[in-house]
């Protein structure tokens, strides 16, 4: 069969489309993936389970019986995934235009693989917006409390992390890392074994962060104090969030927490586009969708600051 102008127009036109598409859809707007566990799930429901290991050893003298303890395991954290669809509609009289026919369906694949992404961006980054109020994310002990707050351990006793509100200063930033290394407890009320791993923030404070990072000593200060920081920067991932809706949040994160920040693909379900005629407009249908599942399943290993 002869092609005519408007189905060879229209496919020179889908062929650039879908270059553009494939390229960009799974681009991401901040740089999550660093801190998160991402993956391909076969169903829209993930759920993660865990168990409480053990307290401190018993002391016991020769000849006593020792005590046994068993693990308990926690509720499981169940995460759901959503859809997010967007189409467009290509007419019989724009296919006609051979001279711009590709620039169009080239910017119509950029656009339409900048909102796949943003959207998924977005959904990611209100793990981080939600952090301080509590909005139905149940973790494994199925509590009302938010990311960062006070929790209820599987020892009874209390763990914050909510630090106090405070602009990000060095000050700030070196009483956030010693509160993490010296105050953070597992289930037991043992000791947490972690090491600050990222630093999450928005881009409005990058000047300070700068500072921060680079700085030979304390910035701000005519003290002549040497920047003690400087052993931890090496293992820090400072990771700038243009989409934190409050730009004053900062949050630091143990190297655990990637274990426990999940991202995954619904299998067959990656940003994808499908193709199809529009009878009654003499047009052609381009429709794109993604589905995804992303929560967090722990909140040991972060410490959040709503700033001020």
């Amino acid at each position: 069969m002869v092609m005519n102008t408007n189905t060879f127009s229209k496919t020179v036109g889908l062929t650039e489309y879908f270059r553009v598409f494939r390229d960009k859809a799974e681009k991401d707007i901040w740089a999550w993936r660093q801190m998160f566990d991402v993956g391909v799930h076969d169903n829209p429901t993930w759920q993660g389970y865990s168990v409480v290991g053990y307290g401190a050893a018993e002391e016991r003298s020769q000849g006593a019986l020792p005590p046994y303890h068993d693990m308990i395991e926690q509720s499981p954290t169940t995460i759901t995934a959503v859809k997010y669809m967007l189409g467009s509609m290509i007419y019989r009289e724009l296919l006609t235009d051979q001279r711009q026919i590709k620039d169009i369906f080239s910017r119509m694949g950029e656009a339409l693989s900048e909102s796949m992404s943003y959207v998924k961006d977005s959904y990611v980054a209100r793990i981080f917006n939600r952090a301080f109020v509590y909005t139905n994310q149940y973790m494994f002990d199925s509590s009302t409390t938010a990311l960062c707050d006070t929790h209820t351990l599987a020892s009874g006793d209390s763990l914050t992390n909510e630090f106090p509100s405070a602009t990000l200063t060095y000050d700030n930033f070196w009483s956030l890392v010693q509160y993490f290394t010296s105050t953070v407890v597992n289930q037991n009320n043992l000791p947490y074994t972690d090491s600050p791993k990222y630093f999450l923030y928005h881009p409005v404070q990058e000047n300070i962060v700068e500072k921060i990072r680079r700085s030979p000593m304390e910035p701000d200060t005519t003290d002549n104090n040497k920047n003690v920081l400087d052993k931890y920067m090496s293992g820090i991932t400072f990771i700038p969030c243009r989409l934190l809706t409050t730009n004053t949040n900062y949050f630091l994160l143990g190297s655990k927490m990637k274990q426990h920040l999940i991202f995954r693909w619904v299998k067959d379900w990656k940003p994808q586009t499908k193709v199809d005629k529009d009878f009654d407009r003499l047009g052609t249908k381009i429709l794109t969708f993604q589905k995804f599942l992303a929560g967090v399943d722990n909140y040991i290993p972060i410490i959040g600051c709503i700033g001020a």
